[in-house]
């Protein structure tokens, strides 16, 4: 069987790796050698099976997403803000939103496709004046937007999303959202 090479984050092959600690899995074990530089390369006899995807940054300003595209990292990395339209809800997709670059014009958007909706919350932090914490929360029926403008709801550098489809229609969400001003919530209808 040929050599196989994976891109794969250092997150991923770590949180892996404690997984099977946790399972009681030997990571020095004769089940695989794991070298990781910039690429998770696979020596030895190995066995894929089932869908396999990858995970790989996504980085173009007002990006629709595809299912195709499920567990990638999308960052806001330009001071004028762009949207990110998440494909239809399907269980399982997901995807993770950071905001690498504070925007200063323009608001960071993440929208859902036609008739989809966020449920969940996320946690906001007034990082400019007393820290103050506040929890928002979509509601699964009207919240269809998450809007970062940059100080009351968001979008500043750090502010995290993480969007998981429970089912065809909503997007369970969590994350941090770092804000300053009086903090606001980032959901939206529009």
């Amino acid at each position: 069987m040929a050599d196989a090479v994976l891109t794969k984050s250092l997150h991923h092959i770590l949180e892996e790796t404690f997984l099977g600690l946790d399972q009681g899995i030997n990571p020095t074990a004769a089940l695989y050698t794991a070298t990781v530089e910039n690429t998770l390369t696979v020596t030895g006899a190995s066995t894929l099976s089932g869908a396999v995807t990858l995970k790989q940054p996504v980085v173009s300003a007002a990006a629709t997403l595809t299912a195709a595209q499920s567990g990638s990292f999308c960052l806001w990395n330009a001071a004028v803000g762009f949207t990110y339209t998440l494909p239809a809800a399907a269980a399982g997709l997901v995807f993770e939103f950071f905001v690498t670059v504070t925007n200063t014009s323009v608001t960071h958007k993440l929208s859902c496709a036609a008739g989809d909706f966020f449920l969940g919350s996320v946690v906001g932090i007034d990082t400019d004046t007393s820290n103050a914490v506040a929890a928002y929360t979509a509601d699964g029926t009207t919240h269809d937007h998450i809007n970062g403008n940059g100080t009351t709801t968001g979008g500043l550098l750090g502010t995290y999303y993480r969007v998981v489809a429970a089912d065809a229609v909503v997007w369970m969400v969590s994350g941090t959202v770092l804000g300053s001003g009086i903090v606001a919530t980032p959901f939206a209808t529009s």
